[in-house]
């Protein structure tokens, strides 16, 4: 592993030699002659990715940029671990766009027999220093060793990169895909750092205009209302009757209309403290929740925008009530939940296999974003999972056309918030639940816990059926947590690999054991009892490699 030193040294190199091939690159892609009227648009994209590229490497490599790092590049206070890992991805950019752009050279050059290969190998502009980074493999310190034999040679191993639209496309949201990547795994590094839990500097890395091109803003801006100690923002508080023409959808959420919007309520019963009001535990949660929601803009956390609370306290209780809009209009989006759509829906119609893939990246890239910014659901099941219908049909191209929208947010809380949770022991809520949550929890609520629960309900949505109809085979006296999660296990290698296949099978297997360090044994690799810290990036990494990513290929592909 690189120390500090070399590997800002290392990244440095690496960034100076990509913007060489990201010039040669946008030169390539807006070209007329080889793209025709696809050029102009194709450019424009690419520019647009480079740009969002050039603001991530300033706000990673220039000095004095933010005065609270004292001096400091931000890249120079990650730690070591994170730092050869950004290393690794510049160089993974690097080469990618290089095959790329390299072999659309070749084929320029080999139709125009008055050019050379000289003239190919000098047209990136590269030394022979920076042609030795571009080809050095992702080790550590000096070894100099190089996966170069020729240019040629190398790029040619990259059998994907050959000439046409379609490969720029891809090579495009290679770039695209690369940028969210490396955008997710910075922030799981920076957030636990303590310069990154104090708001005025939060709010500094917030409005400088690289960070905001880099698309760090949004993330940041959630961040904040995370460390935030205000109470409930009473500008957004409401009369507990202000909403009309009410729907009933479940026991705990319904529809209407509020202020001219389509809207959904939630309702969370709770109980009041010696004085007759929310405990301040209880209210510091519900608030961060409420500005959450009501700032939240970034389309794939999938979530409501909040509009406004209610409160309302009797004698021995009290409710809080959360409205969400559905819609801007007043006509109100056929809502359904997830659990509700597994008989609802006629057999002849239920999702085809890519849109049952499609709906499961949703899923997992949107927990993925929560726990970006260190927020965790706890409540993630079936019922909590929305289908937004433009209209009262119920088939699959309906389905094709919904909208998903995770909600819940009555019990999520912030990872830091240490609460063990009430005895609740519904089967329909404990078998989404992680075996040490069942009951009176075992452990404090983590990331992990979530990460089980969409285990649970990727495997209802492969085999198209409730969880609590997979364990109906289980005697009462059997439906035991460890029990439980034994018997899910068994319909997903029995059933899932099946149907489904092999690789979204083993997305679900990790999610249910926890296993993320590559092994295929049924014992987790993720406990509380580890450091947290540690065992949070560890999963983090992990969920994304071998669940989100897994997702993506299959619902592309499918």
């Amino acid at each position: 592993m690189m120390d500090s030193f070399q590997s800002v040294v290392a990244a440095v190199e690496i960034v100076q030699v990509t913007i060489k091939v990201l010039r040669v690159g946008y030169d390539t892609v807006s070209d007329v002659k080889q793209y025709g009227t696809d050029a102009a648009k194709l450019g424009l994209k690419f520019q647009q990715l480079s740009h969002r590229y050039d603001a991530l490497q300033k706000v990673l490599f220039e000095g004095e940029k933010f005065p609270f790092l004292h001096g400091r590049k931000l890249f120079e206070v990650l730690p070591d671990q994170s730092q050869n890992i950004v290393v690794q991805l510049l160089r993974e950019l690097l080469q990618l766009l290089y095959a790329h752009f390299a072999l659309e050279q070749k084929y320029a050059i080999s139709s125009e027999p008055s050019r050379t290969r000289s003239d190919f190998a000098t047209h990136f502009g590269l030394t022979a220093g920076e042609e030795k980074i571009l080809f050095q493999r992702n080790t550590s310190g000096n070894d100099s060793d190089t996966c170069k034999k020729s240019p040629l040679a190398s790029v040619v191993g990259w059998s994907w990169a050959t000439r046409g639209k379609r490969k720029v496309v891809r090579v495009i949201d290679e770039f695209e895909d690369w940028l969210k990547r490396t955008k997710a795994i910075l922030e799981d590094a920076w957030w636990p750092l303590p310069a990154f839990n104090v708001l005025s500097n939060l709010d500094t890395l917030q409005s400088d205009t690289d960070a905001r091109t880099a698309g760090f803003a949004a993330s940041t801006a959630i961040r904040k209302l995370l460390i935030d100690q205000t109470k409930l923002p009473q500008g957004l508080s409401a009369p507990w009757t202000s909403v009309n023409n009410i729907k009933t959808i479940s026991s705990d959420k319904i529809v209407g209309v509020f202020e001219g919007s389509a809207v959904l309520v939630e309702t969370l019963t709770f109980p009041v403290d010696d004085d007759g009001e929310l405990s301040d535990i209880l209210e510091e949660r519900f608030s961060k929740i409420v500005r959450l929601l009501s700032s939240q803009s970034d389309p794939d956390f999938r979530v409501l925008r909040c509009l406004r609370y209610c409160k309302q306290i009797s004698a021995n209780s009290g409710q809080l009530r959360l409205i969400s809009c559905l819609s801007d209009s007043n006509a109100t989006p056929k809502t359904r939940t997830l659990v509700g759509l597994y008989h609802g829906i006629k057999s002849d119609q239920r999702p085809s296999l890519g849109l049952r893939f499609n709906m499961c990246h949703q899923l997992a890239e949107s927990l993925f974003l929560l726990h970006s910014v260190d927020w965790v659901h706890r409540a993630l099941r079936s019922e909590n999972v929305l289908f937004l219908f433009p209209d009262e049909s119920l088939n699959r191209a309906a389905l094709q056309r919904a909208e998903i929208r995770i909600c819940g947010f009555e019990a999520s809380r912030p990872s830091v918030d240490s609460s063990l949770g009430p005895y609740d022991n519904q089967l329909a809520r404990n078998v989404y639940r992680h075996p040490k949550r069942w009951g009176t929890p075992r452990e404090t609520f983590t990331q992990v816990h979530d990460v089980y629960s969409l285990g649970v309900i990727l495997l209802e949505i492969g085999l198209w059926e409730r969880a609590e109809d997979m364990i109906s085979g289980l005697k009462p006296e059997q439906r035991l947590p460890e029990k439980v999660t034994q018997y899910l296990l068994r319909h997903a290698n029995e059933r899932l690999a099946h149907r489904c296949g092999d690789v979204f099978a083993n997305a679900v297997r990790r999610c249910l054991t926890l296993n993320f360090d590559g092994g295929d044994r049924a014992e987790p690799t993720m406990s509380v009892t580890d450091s947290h810290r540690d065992s949070q990036q560890r999963l983090h990494k992990g969920f994304l490699e071998q669940v989100v990513d897994p997702l993506k290929i299959l619902k592309d592909v499918v």
